[in-house]
């Protein structure tokens, strides 16, 4: 972004980086100025960046076998847009250019959106309310409690005969849905926290 002509952004990163060669990138590519690793960051705090409209971007560039990414979401119910790979779990939920913007997992890819938006030819606010109205909407407790419920019942319930042992998108289905079990009670639990936070 900076080689096209742009420095009036910033990138930061959050979380623990996992990979230590990451780290002195962005020394060696002369933007250490511009993108800065801030570590790990409790939730309200970000939560509370969001809602101040700190950010207009959430960059999720994960991999394709991202179950889902409770991340990107938590942004996204406070307008922050998410740009996100194309292929990746939470992307299922949304649609490109509605409620986020996706992409290919490319440097390149991302820095299209980011270049989109620092010369004006990408309007993020439209996108960020839209996505936030179904994040509000759709990503309750009382809403996907009883569809995950059904989906794990329906799983359950199927009988195991040879075809089906042998198939592997029956497999990835009840898998799917163990992994999406599993991030719901830890969104669940967010999702407590974040109403005591917001009263």
């Amino acid at each position: 972004v900076r080689a096209r002509g742009h420095e009036n952004f910033r990138i930061d990163l959050y979380g623990k980086v996992g990979d230590l060669s990451v780290a002195p990138l962005p020394r060696q590519h002369g933007v250490e100025d511009l993108v800065k690793f801030k570590g790990p960051c409790p939730q309200e705090e970000l939560i509370a960046r969001y809602s101040q409209h700190e950010y207009d971007l959430f960059a999720f560039p994960t991999w394709a076998r991202e179950p889902f990414g409770c991340a990107p979401v938590e942004a996204a119910a406070y307008g922050t847009v998410m740009v996100m790979s194309e292929s990746c779990g939470v992307g299922e939920w949304f649609v490109d250019r509605v409620h986020c913007l996706k992409v290919a997992r490319t440097a390149e890819a991302f820095a299209d959106v980011l270049t989109a938006v620092l010369e004006g030819r990408l309007d993020l606010k439209p996108i960020g309310r839209r996505a936030s109205a179904v994040v509000w909407r759709d990503f309750k407790r009382d809403v996907l409690v009883p569809r995950v419920e059904a989906s794990l019942a329906r799983a359950a319930g199927r009988r195991r005969t040879a075809d089906w042992a042998g198939t592997t998108t029956a497999y990835d289905d009840v898998y799917r849905m163990a992994l999406m079990a599993d991030k719901l009670t830890e969104a669940l639990v967010q999702e407590a926290c974040c109403g005591a936070a917001a009263a």
